[in-house]
Parts: structure tokens; C-alpha cells; sequence
């Protein structure tokens, strides 16, 4: 079929429609973050700075920055454009999600000893210290109705590519903090978590046989962050234990390659990544009962699910 467009004011130009197969959706993930500002501050830097926007922004209940009688989404991009909210960034392979991401920005503020985000270096690695306070309900439900309209339209997008800005940069964001309700997300039909027995099994065989930290690496980036496999606590890998254990352990962070954070891991390999967990999980297995010690036989009798 020949189409006839208009290109300015000038002559027609003929336009053949031949579909091809060979293309995808630029939306593969959505990005939420905190602004750590009242409404009208992260309106006037969303809209007006020049250097940061995003695609939606939801105010709180109470904010006295917001003129509305009721909350709102603020809609400041259309998904179809590209948003500047996520900065350097990497996700499943993929790096600067500006280019394939819906960007949600919270008004809320944590509650840091210094204005806006301190940094306090420990061991040798800066870590993010701010009391988050519990976000507003009304807020959080208008982002699940957003959240689930989102995820209509773009059915290509997985529950975990729905994640945090801290996951995304873990050297540079912790929002939106220890505070937001990623497990009622999920009771919502939003976003990754996993399940209390699956959990319960993992903490008990990690605690008979932790987790060698090169293969609680490898799991880090099998499930999406950037993260190479060095065997060392280093730098990069005490700040991405930090964005997960905000994400998944908020109530027991440490930024520590403890048995809790391998149990989580390997619980969301099993339900969203079961190809890598088989793997990792027969190449702990392969170290845990190779060893000597009887106190190894439970592990290795008991560890397969």
C-alpha cells in the first residue's frame, strides 16, 4: 500500500508500507528514584534545570509546596522520549538506561545529618548514611495504578526491570532508600521478591556452608548488576551488597557478604534467573561437598531443592 505524505508545503512523497520483524520495544526497564526535595524544588529542577527530568513525578500528601487539594501524577515526558533521570548507569547488560527506561520520580526526603546526602568513608568504602522515614500510602497506591498501567502498555518489561536508581548506579544513588515498599509492589502484581521458604532453605544450608564470595559475585550479576567476579570485598562490590541489601534487606543491611544476602540472592535466581541458578547452585554445591568436614553431610544431602 502507498501512503501519500505531506513534507512541508511541497510535493507529496510516496511512502511504501513493508513492515520488518527486526525490531524491539526502547522500553525495557522503569527506574524509581526520590527527588529529596518538597514539590515545587523537583518540579523547577524536573522541568527547568537542564540537567535532569524524568518521566513522571508524584507528590506527597501534605506537602505545602503543592497547591492541589488531591495527589496527582505529573506527567513531564512522554515514554516515548528520553528522559535524563538515570546517569551512568547499568542494568542486565545493558548501560545508560536513559536510553531504554521510564524514569518515576518520588517527592520525598530522608532525613540526612548533613543537607541533602552524606557520605562517611568506612574500611575504605563510602557508604550512605540517612534515617528514610515511611513514605506516604496515598503516594505509594498512585504509583502502584501508575506502575500497573506502565506494565499494560509495555508488556515486554519483567518484574526485575523494575528496580531502584541505587541498583542501577550503586556508587553513586541509594534512592529510593530502605524505606520504600518493594514487598507490597509485589503483593501488587510489581516488580521481584521472593519467597519465605525458599528463603528459610537457603539460610540454613548458608549456614552450614556459606556462599564462597566469587560465586555470591557471579549471582550479583547473573540477577542485573554490574559486578565482576574478583573474590575480593572491594570497593564496587560493598557498594552493589549495599543497593541490594536496600532493595531486598532493608531492615538488615551491612554491605557485608553475609548468609542472609547469599539466601535472598539465590532465592530471586531460583524464581527470575533459574538457568544461572542451576549453575550456581552446582558450582556451590561442587565446593560445599568436596570438603571434609562432617559437618558438610547436611549441606550436601539436604541442599538440592
Amino acid at each position: 500500500m502507498i501512503t501519500w505524505l505531506l513534507w512541508g508545503c511541497s510535493a507529496s512523497l510516496p511512502v511504501v508500507e513493508r513492515p520488518s520483524s527486526q525490531y524491539d520495544q526502547r522500553i525495557r526497564s522503569i527506574v524509581i528514584h526520590y527527588t529529596a526535595e518538597d514539590f515545587a524544588e523537583s518540579s523547577r529542577l524536573l522541568r527547568h534545570d537542564g540537567r535532569v527530568s524524568a518521566h513522571y513525578l508524584i507528590p506527597q500528601t501534605g506537602d505545602p509546596s503543592h497547591s492541589g487539594s488531591e495527589l496527582s501524577i505529573y506527567r513531564l515526558v512522554p515514554d516515548s522520549e528520553r528522559a535524563w533521570h538515570a546517569g551512568q548507569s547499568h542494568w542486565r547488560g545493558r548501560s545508560n538506561l536513559n536510553d531504554t527506561s521510564i524514569g518515576i520520580e518520588l517527592v520525598y526526603r530522608p532525613q540526612c545529618p548533613v543537607h541533602g546526602l552524606s557520605q562517611q568513608s568506612e574500611g575504605g568504602v563510602s557508604r550512605w548514611h540517612c534515617d528514610d522515614p515511611p513514605f506516604d500510602p496515598a503516594q505509594i497506591q498512585l504509583l502502584i495504578r501508575l506502575l500497573q498501567q506502565l506494565l499494560a502498555a509495555h508488556p515486554q518489561i519483567t518484574s526485575t526491570d523494575i528496580v531502584a536508581h541505587a541498583d542501577i548506579a550503586p556508587l553513586r544513588k541509594r534512592d529510593p532508600g530502605s524505606a520504600f515498599p518493594w514487598a507490597l509492589l509485589h503483593q501488587h502484581g510489581i516488580g521481584a521478591w521472593y519467597d519465605a521458604e525458599t528463603l528459610a532453605h537457603y539460610q540454613q544450608v548458608f549456614a552450614v556452608v556459606p556462599v564462597p564470595l566469587t560465586l555470591l559475585q557471579q549471582g550479583l550479576a547473573a540477577y542485573g548488576y554490574q559486578l565482576e567476579s574478583s573474590g575480593q570485598l572491594d570497593h564496587q562490590t560493598r557498594a552493589v551488597l549495599a543497593a541490594f541489601q536496600l532493595h531486598f534487606l532493608p531492615w538488615g543491611r551491612s554491605s557485608e557478604a553475609d548468609r542472609n544476602s547469599a539466601a535472598v540472592l539465590f532465592s530471586l535466581l531460583k524464581r527470575y534467573r533459574p538457568t544461572q541458578h542451576e549453575r550456581l547452585w552446582r558450582a556451590y554445591l561442587n565446593q560445599a561437598c568436596r570438603a571434609p568436614e562432617p559437618a558438610l553431610d547436611w549441606a550436601c544431602q539436604h541442599g538440592p531443592l
